[in-house]
């Protein structure tokens, strides 16, 4: 029976999806069932671009 994985991910900026793929790769080439699935905010209450909001980085660059 040939082993099975799950790769699980979010990434806002594709770099975590990047690594899932590098991932999945070497899992493949080790001779692995690979599934992939990204995880999506569909809630309205978490808008798209937190944490990067505007006032964010206002807040963050105050300080400095």
């Amino acid at each position: 029976m040939q082993p099975r994985v799950l790769l699980l991910y979010y990434s806002f900026t594709h770099q975590t999806r990047r690594v899932a793929e590098a991932m999945a790769d070497a899992f493949r080439a080790d001779g692995c069932e690979v599934e992939m699935c990204a995880i999506e905010f569909d809630d309205p209450r978490y808008p798209i671009a937190f944490p990067f909001r505007p006032h964010f980085w206002s807040k963050l660059l105050r300080w400095f």
